[in-house]
């Protein structure tokens, strides 16, 4: 971007990308995901950390079923979109090294402001939540936001407030933005549950050997 002064260039460098996308999926494989991850959650109680070593356990992308093959790929295929326009070269190199896990908001249920150490980038599929219809055929209002907060701590602080981002979610949508970015959501004011699945990434340089390529549950190729 030219300013006036034709000696100044202002240029807009590091962008925080983030994908929000209403999924293409049928009634019935959304009910099946919602079911496995129920029937996964009486097992595995808490959301596992990508570096726990007992993750291979609890991790929803090891149930061998279609709703689950299908959820695993939509997320391969948009972990590659974010990682091209985030500037990895030669990105199909690497693995994709993702963890999934069902969670639930109950009424009052908020979730607080964090990010995720230890992986590149963090997604959220929600199945299934309570809205409120505005009476226009195409917008649906949630009870309780989805909101990132502002990346640059600095900018902040200087200007004494915080540019956040509310994001408005839905049943089938899915969002996925990079792990350093900090978030919260609002108390869920629903009357039925909002089921959804959190699912943690990390990108690294191809494993070799065949023991280290079972704990991972995406491969290129």
């Amino acid at each position: 971007m030219k300013l006036d002064n034709k000696n100044i260039l202002l240029q807009q460098h590091w962008p925080t990308n983030v994908i929000m996308e209403g999924v293409d999926i049928s009634d019935e494989d959304n009910q099946e995901l919602i079911r496995i991850g129920k029937e996964h959650s009486k097992v595995f109680k808490h959301v596992p950390d990508i570096l726990d070593p007992n993750r291979r356990g609890y991790n929803l992308f090891n149930v061998d079923h279609p709703a689950i093959h299908k959820l695993s790929a939509l997320i391969k295929s948009r972990v590659q979109m974010l990682m091209e326009v985030d500037g990895f070269i030669d990105h199909k190199k690497y693995d994709i090294e993702a963890v999934a896990a069902y969670r639930e908001h109950e009424p009052g249920d908020r979730s607080k402001t964090h990010n995720h150490r230890g992986c590149d980038y963090v997604a959220v599929y929600y199945a299934d939540l309570d809205v409120f219809d505005d009476g226009k055929d195409n917008f649906k209002q949630p009870k309780g936001r989805f909101i990132f907060t502002d990346p640059i701590t600095q900018r902040s602080r200087a200007m004494n407030h915080t540019q956040n981002v509310d994001v408005v979610v839905y049943p089938k949508m899915l969002v996925m933005h990079p792990a350093y970015l900090y978030h919260f959501s609002e108390p869920y004011l629903g009357k039925k549950t909002r089921s959804f699945f959190t699912i943690v990434i990390r990108i690294a340089e191809p494993i070799q050997h065949p023991f280290y390529k079972k704990l991972w549950y995406i491969k290129h190729g």
